[in-house]
């Protein structure tokens, strides 16, 4: 019993370090490229805007989902983004995220004609890999909240993409506990995805960005 203690304190400690290393390198190797601040925001020519259901299985509107869809449509009509490209997890007619988040940008001014769907955004992987696969002329900004943006501009950047992020104000500190647990591992995870032996991460998932067509 006192070597099975033992040995599970080690593997215990193991993966605490694990995990604190990889969100360590990851929140660090994104700093330089994220922003709070609209007025220094740099121009883009796209903003991603990452996918999240629109209610709480709880019931009500989740916070995740009304902020980054009011922050996506602030930056374009303050002119820091030209076109939104919206990935998202699409399950069935009844919950579909990019479509949901288009309907919320059509409500707060954004046209149709700039907003292009990504319905192949399985995760945070997929819709930062889904960018590789289109003939894409400009540089991305990508849209979520921090412990969120850490994560996606990290693999973008692992990826070859010149994108940085935009943080939306966390309504959620200190309040909600699992995203940001569940956001802690999900880094372990993003920091094995982006080891240049994975190459083959480059063709592991299909892409079915759409433009939205012209009324």
């Amino acid at each position: 019993m006192l070597k099975f203690l033992k040995y599970t304190g080690m593997l215990l400690l193991l993966a605490a370090i694990t995990v604190l290393f990889c969100n360590v390198y990851i929140n660090r190797s994104a700093a330089a490229f994220l922003f709070d601040d609209k007025e220094k925001l740099p121009e883009n020519e796209y903003g991603l805007v990452l996918g999240t259901s629109k209610y709480l299985v709880a019931g009500g509107i989740n916070d995740f989902f009304s902020g980054r869809t009011q922050t996506a449509a602030e930056l374009f009509h303050a002119k820091k983004i030209k076109k939104l490209i919206v990935s998202g997890y699409v399950d069935s007619p009844y919950y579909d995220e990019p479509a949901q988040i288009q309907k919320e940008l059509l409500k707060l001014g954004v046209p149709d004609t700039v907003i292009l769907l990504d319905t192949a955004g399985y995760r945070t992987f997929s819709s930062v890999q889904n960018l590789l696969n289109q003939p894409w002329d400009g540089q991305f900004t990508i849209i979520s909240q921090k412990f969120h943006n850490q994560r996606a501009v990290f693999l973008a950047r692992k990826a070859g993409i010149d994108a940085i992020g935009f943080n939306v104000p966390d309504k959620h500190s200190g309040r909600v506990i699992k995203p940001y647990l569940r956001e802690m591992l999900a880094k372990v995870l993003a920091f094995w995805e982006a080891l240049p032996i994975r190459e083959k991460r480059l063709n592991d998932e299909k892409t079915t960005t759409v433009p939205i067509q012209d009324n």
